[in-house]
């Protein structure tokens, strides 16, 4: 959601602040070629495109019609005029000018201020529709693409010059000029056809110190008034000194809106990722170990009979066309014009996809970047060869990637220079497409690094999900389709629940299509958190939970509707206080309610987990003065047209042990010992689990740390031991209460910290349900730093598929280990997905030695798991956060909800530190 309009103006260029609007991360991951890499990327291209396209209407409303005429690019000087005064021009004395050495002295501009446009009346101006027909009477692309050239020169130079100019005039006398660094993408989003008008249009929606980053919009006009969205694409130009032809500052933006701070989100992702895509070229580093593998089996099929694809060798595909450069096509700066060029590109792109796909009519979908690396002389040779460097990939079965590269003959030596590459797809989208039967084949090392660029190219775009997203923003007519539950309930079965990533929901039945949107994207988002080798927190909250030694515990309470978190801590009286995520204040989420408990202490605290239940919690209170212990069920209201937040006893029950889980109406507690109680609270219905020690025989305490309600049993782990029980049946009060004893049981010695997990699917040899468990052994001396004190284990289910609780196999297999310093610490507390991560407390000590708190993360078997063999697991995990430079806070709790990727750190100060992994 965009925020609130600012006070004030804020200058982009000049000096720089965060804004409030939130966009994808743009986060270095080291492996380009990895699957979960580029579905991240192309989630955040599909973002960027949908935004832009939303945006650019509400900054073209606020331009004025009058200013939005487009400068001519083109030179309008005779250039015999230029040749008999090109000696005289040169002769002229430079005027002296003063140099801005930053963009703080220029005057600043608005987006609306550069906003340009040309309108193309196909369908009422059938002369002007002649001059743009191909041969199947469509729309020549390439000479549209002409236009988009010149309309991105044209809105840079009034940015620089402003709205009112009405001519570029001469460099000399302005004393600078633009060019275009780069086309960064072009994308077809809908068909094009000659029978509606045409509106280009476009503005800078982000400015560097010297560059420009310019978003252009090519919309159909249909006869209602309505514009669909054709084709969006995004500039680089930069602005250079006549002469020293070295950068110059350009004009900031004035940032004054919440659309316009969307937009400078979005120009900050895209510098920062043009940054990280050049450190990854496979001219920097080499393929990835998976494209390595697609190569080498491309390879292999080169060897096998033709069947019924024919392999082409990609020397074989490739055209060549070469010209003279005539003055006709030059631009303002005696140059030939880049449109041109790119014009000249796209037709000879074209021309390869068709001979190769044999097909005359093939769609454009994406120009995947352009870049001008110098310009091109008037009167020179000009050389294009083009390639086939990919075809075909398992989402677009009928697609051909074509390379074009523009070299710069010189004619008396016979040498060549490197201008300009082009990167095209053409195809067909539609998946019951007739797939092509030929298949392009690279047999050198350079041809197989262009193979796997094309790749990149290819794959980058045929990510589904993000193509609903762009169809919902880009194409009016597909907006509702992409709104109906179907559609996302179909992407959330395929790309979520049968990958079994995190997922809050039990049942899918009662989900509605918002939130099963919602929670689609943030698995997939999450998911690439995870495996991003260097995982670090994209958000963070703090607030002061409790007085100095006084906060006891922090949990979360995530409902569809409220994200709340709840802090138990010990003052005067205990009082439990509710903040809210969703309504944070620089930093810090807004206290909406509070309980306070007079007379008594609250010994331990459950809440109900289940996002679909009420917010439901279960207080255990012991009543000194009343010499009486007893748990209350209360519940979190919302007050209506507010955002506070009522605590509603719902229930007391009359019961001493601790309660240890709350899951709607079902509550287990336990005692000290040996004891837990399964029990209806709304019916009082019961059950008892008795442990293998009698309470008369244990000397300590022997707590409950966790009860996990597998699909086969029950399990209960306790400070010494885990145990297996059949499942229950509830009996009312009244009813002769049998114990249940376990039917197995397993010792750890004394465990300091434990999570237990189900994993479903994680292994072909493990089919059935498995239970996953991390412990850390309690050391005697709390200083010993015990290398191996986290260990992994699995508690896997075999014989015969019926199903019986004695089927799981103990003892539990221990099937790695992982280095944590004990250290100092008071939060003991693991936490354990079902998706396989996981999150401990360690103590560490920083570079000038002061001990720190580090949250340590990692990932075990389960979805997120990158491959990596079972002996390597206990290394592969990563600091996600430290207390670092906050001196000596010391954590006492934590609260981790796996399938919102949030994560709460309470310390001894009474501070409460919430951390996302995603948004």
């Amino acid at each position: 959601m965009l925020s609130r309009a600012l006070k004030r103006p804020i200058l982009l260029g000049s000096h720089r602040r965060q804004f409030s609007y939130t966009c994808p991360r743009f986060q270095e991951v080291p492996n380009f070629g990895s699957a979960s890499t580029k579905a991240k990327e192309a989630q955040i291209e599909t973002h960027d495109v949908t935004t832009i396209d939303r945006l650019l209407d509400q900054i073209r409303s606020r331009s004025d019609p009058a200013n939005r005429t487009v400068f001519p690019i083109r030179s309008s000087r005779p250039w015999t005029e230029m040749l008999l005064n090109s000696i005289h021009d040169a002769s002229e004395p430079v005027r002296e000018m003063q140099i801005p050495q930053s963009p703080a002295e220029l005057p600043p501009r608005h987006m609306h201020d550069s906003y340009s446009q040309i309108d193309l009346p196909f369908a009422s101006d059938k002369q002007l529709l002649e001059q743009y027909v191909n041969a199947w009477g469509g729309i020549r692309t390439g000479k549209l693409m002409e236009h988009l050239d010149s309309l991105a020169g044209s809105i840079a130079y009034k940015h620089l010059l402003g709205p009112a100019a009405e001519t570029v005039g001469k460099i000399k006398e302005r004393g600078f000029y633009v060019v275009t660094a780069a086309v960064d993408r072009l994308d077809m989003l809908a068909n094009l056809y000659p029978i509606r008008n045409l509106r280009l249009g476009g503005h800078v929606i982000y400015t560097g110190r010297s560059s420009m980053e310019i978003a252009v919009k090519m919309e159909a006009l249909e006869h209602d008034g309505k514009a669909q969205t054709i084709m969006l694409g995004r500039f680089s130009m930069v602005c250079r000194d006549a002469t020293t032809h070295k950068a110059r500052p350009v004009n900031p933006l004035i940032v004054s809106s919440p659309e316009e701070q969307a937009l400078v989100a979005i120009g900050e992702v895209h510098k920062r990722r043009k940054t990280y895509l050049f450190q990854r070229s496979l001219s920097r580093v080499p393929p990835s170990s998976e494209e390595a593998q697609a190569l080498h089996y491309v390879y292999l099929s080169s060897l096998q009979p033709q069947g019924d694809t024919e392999k082409v060798p990609m020397a074989d595909t490739q055209l060549e066309k070469t010209l003279l450069m005539f003055p006709q096509e030059r631009n303002i700066h005696q140059k030939v014009f880049g449109g041109y060029l790119v014009r000249l590109a796209y037709e000879l792109g074209f021309t390869t996809a068709s001979v190769f796909a044999r097909k005359r009519r093939l769609r454009f979908l994406s120009l995947d970047g352009i870049g001008f690396k110098c310009p091109v002389s008037i009167g020179s040779v000009l050389q294009l060869t083009s390639q086939v460097t990919h075809t075909s990939t398992e989402e677009l079965p009928a697609v051909v990637h074509v390379f074009v590269k523009a070299n710069v003959i010189d004619v008396k030596t016979g040498t060549e220079q490197h201008t300009n590459d082009f990167k095209f797809t053409w195809g067909e989208i539609d998946p019951e497409s007739e797939p092509l039967r030929r298949m392009v084949v690279p047999q050198t090392y350079a041809e197989s690094m262009k193979w796997i660029e094309g790749r990149r190219a290819l794959e980058y775009g045929a990510q589904i999900l993000p193509c609903i997203l762009s169809i919902r923003q880009t194409c009016r007519r597909f907006n509702e389709l992409t709104r109906y539950r179907s559609v996302w309930l179909e992407a959330c079965r395929r790309f979520i629940i049968d990958e079994d990533l995190p997922f809050p929901h039990k049942s899918l039945d009662n989900v509605d299509s918002t939130e099963l949107e919602k929670w689609t994207r943030r698995a997939l988002v999450l998911e690439a958190a995870w495996r991003h080798k260097a995982r670090s927190p994209c958000r963070t909250l703090s607030f002061v939970g409790g007085p100095l030694n006084g906060l006891q515990t922090v949990r979360f309470v995530l409902k569809r509707e409220n994200e709340w978190i709840i802090a138990v801590s010990e003052g005067i009286w205990p009082v439990i206080g509710c903040w809210d995520l969703h309504f944070a204040h620089n930093g810090s989420p807004t206290k909406v309610g509070e309980w306070f408990c007079r007379g008594a202490t609250i010994k331990d605290i459950a809440v109900d987990a289940n996002l679909e239940n009420d917010a439901f919690i279960a207080v255990s209170i012991d009543n000194y003065s009343q010499r009486k212990r007893y748990i209350e069920i209360q519940r979190i209201r919302p007050v209506p047209q507010t955002r506070e937040v009522t605590f509603e006893t719902i229930k007391t029950l009359d019961i001493s042990y601790n309660p240890v889980l709350l899951d709607g109406d079902v509550l287990v507690t336990s005692d000290e010992y040996s004891q837990v109680q399964i029990m209806n609270w709304k019916t009082g219905e019961f059950a008892i689990l008795k442990g293998s020690e009698e309470q008369d025989n244990v000397i300590q305490h022997n707590k409950c740390l966790q009860v996990l309600f597998a699909h086969q049993g029950i399990f209960v782990a306790r400070s010494r031991s885990i145990e297996l029980f059949p499942n229950v049946v509830l009996h009312k009060p009244e009813e002769a209460i049998p114990l249940v004893r376990p039917l197995k049981t397993c010792s750890f010695g004394w465990i300091d910290g434990i999570a237990m997990a189900p994993l479903w699917k994680y292994d072909p040899d493990y089919s059935k349900e498995t239970i996953c468990v991390v412990i850390r052994a309690e050391e005697g001396n709390p200083w010993m730093s015990d290398i191996h004190s986290l260990r992994y284990y699995i508690i896997p289910m075999g014989g015969d598929p019926d199903p019986d609780p004695s089927l799981y196999m103990f003892p539990p297999i221990q099937l790695a280990s992982v280095a944590s310093k004990r250290g100092f610490m008071r939060c003991p507390t693991l936490a354990l997905g079902p998706a396989g991560t996981s999150l401990w407390v360690s103590s560490g000590v920083d570079i000038s030695g002061a001990r720190t708190q580090d949250l340590w993360s990692s990932i075990w078997l389960g979805p997120m798991r990158d491959g990596t063999n079972l002996e390597e697991l206990g290394w592969r995990r990563s600091k996600l956060f430290s207390t670092g430079d906050r001196g000596r806070t010391v954590w006492t709790s934590m609260d981790y909800v796996e399938s919102r990727g949030c994560i709460a750190l309470g310390a001894v100060d009474g501070s409460v530190t919430v951390l996302y992994l995603v948004d």
